[in-house]
């Protein structure tokens, strides 16, 4: 008994079988799907006054900003300040407190990003730049 194949189900088939495994390996942004798992560069620097902690994410970006005498400095009376070098043009990032940290939904993209702290109580503050484009 002699087995027939169906050429047209059998190209049909193999073509499926090769669109199916490309579309396994695709990255949800190719398919128009936001990021699931997508990990983001920290940044971190230490001053004289803080110690600075960005954690970027896909929706928003935390800030971390810790004082060097955490008895003296409280959350409440710190501000923060932030532009954002792109190509020849600078951006004011708008930072707001969120519990024990800052939050900015604006994307952090570009050269560099100038950040001023300041502890509003004492009037003491300390800049950072952080190079975005380092990796």
């Amino acid at each position: 008994m002699k087995t027939r194949i169906n050429l047209p189900i059998l190209v049909v088939t193999l073509l499926f079988l090769g669109l199916s495994v490309n579309l396994a390996k695709a990255q949800p942004a190719a398919l128009g799907l936001p990021a699931q798992d997508v990990k983001y560069k920290e940044f971190e620097q230490h001053g004289n006054l803080f110690d600075l902690k960005i954690i970027p994410g896909s929706k928003e970006t935390r800030l971390y900003l810790v004082g060097k005498e955490a008895a003296s400095v409280k959350f409440e009376k710190l501000s923060i300040v932030g532009k954002i070098k792109v190509g020849n043009n600078e951006k004011l990032i708008e930072f707001r407190k969120d519990k024990d940290y800052f939050t900015t939904k604006d994307i952090l993209h570009g050269q560099t990003l100038h950040l001023k702290a300041k502890d509003d109580e004492s009037q003491k503050s300390e800049e950072f730049q952080v190079d975005l484009k380092k990796p």
